[in-house]
């Protein structure tokens, strides 16, 4: 499975920066998969796994290890060398890609170790220089090899044409040596857009949507849709005891960009101030990495995403193509949005835009005035004036009955924060848009300093690897999402036997955007204490949450 979700979702490898050509049957690799050694890579899985409370994390971490090499057993490995997993090009009729493992072999009798496993595994070996294992004894979890030895490294193959398509690179010195991202990671992955968007496509076209498949297949058109602009995708992955790191470069095509609005050019500043206990994400100038987003991509999600943070909830019965214009100008300048949870108070969530200037900052505001009219779905208040500030706001209406599970979270969310009311203002060279009762914009615009945060994206990204020469800082994160869940749900009448049953707060996660030579890096580093507290609220009844939050909105109604 793990094989075929890894084929669902990536594609293939470069020496160096040049793409391996095509060898025997026409097959050229879709993906690489590196361990910097088995060791490291059996343990770092185990340690992830254990730290969210992964029962027989151990053998686990074996299981999936040995898979992907392919042996019936790893006594025969050095487990202190890099290791080289590769997908090639399926065969015609098949819609997954081939494997083909790299293993380099103990010193100490290694090549007998694994001659002597591969006898106990398959009923049936032929071949002297190339090894044939045709029968597995075990069918289920052994698959036909083929094998050959050479300068005391095993390359095993899931086919006879795999085996001569990566002997023909062994000849030509081509076999594939991809660095991390970041170095020192335990496994990284480099994919071939577009031999993966090949493999995607014959997934798809054999694929049968039905109750229990369609959120793979959902999932598999998504992977699609992403890779579409994308040549290459390359990850790396160190998992911990007490975080799971990931960084992925993503390498756009030249010519599959799209034209998105032009936004307002603003400059570098620190972040607009949020309350200190606000749960808080910020966006640095992250509009250059947009273009490469297919509009398919913006059309699936950009109405639960703008929803979340500011898009179709700023501007109620937009459609999404109206909020991306409207959200245009801000998406260049720096931003930061957060729930600020205070004891006995409804949350509030707060959300500002840093613009170069308070010039930049009102041709930002003019753009959600031409919507400052009543709608279906939402009454607006009149401006009025507090202080130097004039506050502009509407209250949104809830629907009687949201038609699909995201309107209804969008509802549910509201409803649980009490987020009805949004109200917006200028400070400065800011835009602070606010969620929450009424007046409570007033609050934060008048925040003493001393309880304010100001932390710049570079500040948010400090737990993560420092930048290599030449990579641009676009925008970061810090975010609590259990935190925030934790708390809200905490305020909800009725929610009592719920909260008993949540986790303890998790320790969040941070990530990071930033840019090199024509590509993006993403990273994030997702503490293990999140994760645990993930899977805790994952066993809770969702149904009994669901009636609970349907009870309230329907309450809301009358």
């Amino acid at each position: 499975m793990a094989l075929a979700l890894c084929a669902a979702s990536a594609h293939a490898a470069y020496v160096g920066s040049t793409r391996i050509e095509e060898g025997a049957a026409g097959k050229g690799q879709v993906a690489v998969v590196t361990f910097s050694s088995i060791t490291n890579a059996r343990q770092g899985i185990y340690d992830g796994l254990s730290g969210i409370g992964v029962e027989g994390a151990s053998d686990i971490a074996n299981a999936i290890v040995t898979w992907l090499t392919l042996l019936p057993s790893l006594d025969c490995a050095d487990l202190t060398r890099r290791a080289t997993v590769i997908l090639v090009s399926p065969p015609e009729g098949q819609e997954l890609p081939d494997q083909v493992a790299i293993i380099p072999l103990s010193p100490v009798n290694g090549e007998n170790r694994l001659r002597q496993s591969l006898s106990e595994a398959y009923g049936k070996i032929s071949g002297r220089s190339v090894l044939y294992c045709s029968e597995p004894r075990d069918e289920a979890n052994l698959v036909a090899l083929s094998v050959i030895i050479m300068r005391d490294t095993a390359y095993v193959a899931s086919s006879r044409e795999s085996l001569q398509w990566i002997a023909r690179h062994w000849r030509a010195g081509t076999i594939p040596n991809i660095p991390d991202v970041r170095e020192g990671a335990t496994l990284s992955a480099f994919f071939d857009a577009e031999l993966m968007g090949d493999v995607l496509d014959k997934l798809l076209a054999g694929a049968e949507t039905t109750e229990d498949t369609a959120s793979v297949v959902k999932l598999l058109h998504s992977l699609r849709d992403l890779l579409t602009p994308l040549d290459s995708l390359h990850i790396s992955l160190t998992p911990s005891i007490h975080s799971w790191d990931l960084a992925a470069r993503l390498s756009p095509t030249a010519g599959k960009t799209e034209a998105h609005p032009s936004k307002i050019e603003v400059a570098g500043a620190p972040l607009a101030a949020l309350p200190r206990d606000a749960y808080c994400a910020s966006d640095g100038a992250l509009a250059p990495f947009a273009p490469f987003v297919p509009s398919s991509v913006y059309t699936r999600y950009g109405s639960s995403a703008y929803s979340f943070f500011v898009g179709r909830r700023l501007f109620p019965g937009l459609g999404d193509k109206a909020a991306e214009d409207a959200l245009a100008p801000f998406l260049t300048g720096e931003s930061a949005a957060g729930f600020n949870i205070a004891p006995g108070e409804p949350p509030t969530r707060v959300q500002t835009f840093t613009l170069s200037n308070p010039i930049g900052a009102a041709a930002a505001l003019r753009t959600l005035l031409p919507w400052g009219t009543d709608t279906k779905q939402a009454t607006f208040r009149l401006p009025r004036s507090v202080g130097r500030h004039i506050i502009y706001g509407y209250n949104a209406k809830r629907q009687a009955s949201p038609e699909t599970a995201e309107d209804f979270a969008a509802s549910a969310l509201i409803l649980l924060a009490q987020l009805n009311c949004i109200e917006f203002a200028i400070d400065g060279n800011n835009l602070v848009v606010v969620s929450g009762p009424y007046g409570a914009i007033e609050k934060l615009l008048f925040l003493p300093q001393s309880s304010r945060i100001r932390r710049s994206v570079g500040e948010l990204a400090k737990s993560l690897p420092q930048l290599s020469d030449g990579e641009t800082l676009m925008g970061a994160g810090e975010l609590r999402p259990t935190q925030t869940f934790v708390s809200i749900l905490q305020g909800m009448p009725g929610m009592e036997p719920i909260c008993r049953q949540l986790p303890r707060y998790g320790s969040g996660l941070v990530w990071r955007v930033s840019r090199k030579d024509g590509e993006f890096i993403f990273e994030t580093s997702v503490s293990t204490t999140e994760l645990l507290a993930f899977s805790i609220m994952g066993r809770i009844d969702q149904r009994q949450i669901g009636n609970i939050l349907l009870d309230h909105i329907i309450g809301n109604q009358r």
